[in-house]
């Protein structure tokens, strides 16, 4: 198939791996994928061109105006935006052979289903963001955001998201079950794959031999948990002095919680790698004993539990919904109840005194992640779809 994918992001960060690897995963398939997003962005650039610490003034630009921008303007100029992609995509479509449209959900984002229609051609929705679950940015024009999400998600021919709270998000709004389908985040298993790594090597690098290493990746912003994880750990390491935590990654909250490293007296146990470039990632994954999750939501399917996953790692990880319907207590993670300081400690405290258990949940997440959860298997099921759906007009006004 001829495939047009569409987005509405800056193409970094997570949002980038996950639109690489429903392309990638596509393309393996054999499909003819054209990428479309705002002017500028383009998440296939290698990381070490486009990198959190290397920003063009575009990047840095749009960082500025979302930071200090009214919401209520920003949000009109989504709706704006929304009228330009329709162009964009209008004529795309008039000037190509395009058998279908694959558009990665945004609040406002009329212009893919506008487009579709006008057009004829079917487009599938995938749906990671609602104006029904909480957001970086508070949702001044909330009741218009609903009134466009409903109608917007009523033309798709098909939707794809993440989690059931999102498909029951959805399902609320009146579609029709059928039209949603579940499917959760995955890996490039030829990135993840610890047989490509030596886990000593950041180990040297970071004088960290013969340490029992508790691992996190990721951005640091209060929703990630990382304050419960150094309470945690300053608490395990008065009984253990063997161990040291590994944190991979760097954001807003990192003064933060240098401050509270700085309080908890663990300066000398506790690493921060700072950036990151994704495809280095595995490289740090590899040299952790214990990969954690501190924290997560409702509705989210966390991209580095799976990674963590292909990287044969023992994890440990919050009991939410989206989570449990990917690890399962005992067989391929250890689970917590969330924000439960005691049962997270002693989630951790089993792992590092039972060394059989660690390698064995750490194998069974490794065989469930190849099993389930690569991009070309996401591609299969979507392709799937998109064979299943059929080529109808939609009004969007209708």
């Amino acid at each position: 198939m001829n495939i047009l994918y569409h987005h509405r992001t800056q193409g970094k960060g997570v949002e980038a791996v996950h639109i690489t690897g429903i392309v990638d995963g596509l393309r393996g398939l054999g499909h003819h994928v054209m990428l479309i997003g705002p002017p500028g962005t383009n998440p296939e650039m290698p990381s070490h061109i486009i990198s959190e610490e290397n920003n063009s003034k575009r990047t840095a630009a749009w960082a500025i105006l979302s930071k200090h921008f009214p919401e209520i303007l920003f949000e009109l100029l989504e709706i704006i935006y929304s009228l330009y992609a329709f162009i964009t995509l209008n004529s795309i479509l008039k000037a190509k052979s395009i058998d279908i449209i694959y558009e990665r959900y945004s609040l406002f984002q009329f212009g893919g289903v506008l487009a579709a229609g006008a057009n004829n051609i079917p487009i599938i929705l995938e749906v990671n963001d609602s104006a029904k679950v909480e957001r970086v940015r508070t949702l001044k024009s909330r009741r218009l955001a609903f009134w466009f999400e409903k109608r917007i998600l009523k033309k798709a021919d098909a939707l794809i998201t993440i989690s059931n709270y999102f498909k029951n998000q959805i399902l609320s709004y009146g579609i029709d079950d059928n039209k949603v389908n579940v499917i959760s985040n995955a890996i490039n298993p030829d990135l993840f794959n610890p047989k490509r790594f030596n886990r000593q090597d950041i180990r040297k690098k970071y004088e960290l031999d013969k340490k029992f290493i508790i691992g996190f990746v990721g951005l640091f912003v209060p929703w990630h948990g990382i304050m419960l994880l150094l309470d945690v750990f300053a608490e395990l390491f008065e009984k253990n002095s063997k161990i040291h935590l590994l944190l991979v990654g760097d954001g807003p909250e990192r003064p933060k919680v240098e401050s509270r490293i700085a309080e908890l007296k663990i300066n000398n146990r506790v690493t921060i790698t700072g950036y990151t470039q994704h495809d280095k990632i595995p490289d740090y994954i590899d040299c952790f004993d214990v990969a954690v999750m501190p924290n997560s939501n409702n509705y989210g399917s966390p991209v580095k539990i799976f990674e963590y996953m292909g990287m044969s790692k023992a994890i440990i990880a919050p009991a939410y919904p989206p989570i449990l319907e990917v690890l399962k207590d005992a067989r391929n993670a250890l689970l917590f109840e969330p924000n439960n300081p005691q049962d997270f400690y002693s989630a951790i405290e089993n792992l590092i005194k039972n060394k059989e258990l660690l390698r064995e949940i750490g194998d069974n997440a490794k065989r469930e992640v190849m099993a389930k959860h690569t991009w070309e298997k996401n591609a299969l099921k979507v392709v799937k779809i998109a064979h299943q759906i059929r080529q109808k007009p939609s009004s969007f006004l209708e």
